[in-house]
């Protein structure tokens, strides 16, 4: 049988006035009304839980950036090997399937 909830437990849980059956859902309630409002400095008040790491800021950009053509020519050598155990990496055709390449290299 489902759980019932009355428009009382709402109300208590809105007003900041926490019970036992409505405190497990803080979280849960949270990411449900603040979904894609990108970093948590976006929110205000005292009843705003700790940010997961998803929502804290971008971390700030490197003070040299890295050599591009050093990263193309890894890139490139990533997607135009073949993986030893990686039986996904081609199409029944031989054509190279580079999405089962990029999961190699997360």
């Amino acid at each position: 049988m489902a759980p019932t909830c009355d428009v009382e437990v709402g109300v208590r849980f809105a007003t900041g006035r926490r019970t036992p059956e409505c405190t497990h859902a803080t979280g849960a309630w949270f990411k449900l009304v603040s979904r894609n409002l990108g970093p948590v400095a976006c929110c205000r008040g005292n009843g705003v839980p700790p940010a997961p790491p998803s929502r804290n800021p971008i971390p700030p950009t490197p003070a040299s950036p890295p050599d591009f053509n050093t990263v193309r020519l890894d890139i490139y050598s990533l997607l135009t090997k073949s993986v030893n155990g990686l039986t996904s990496d081609s199409t029944s055709d031989g054509t190279l399937y580079k999405c089962a390449l990029f999961v190699y290299a997360a």
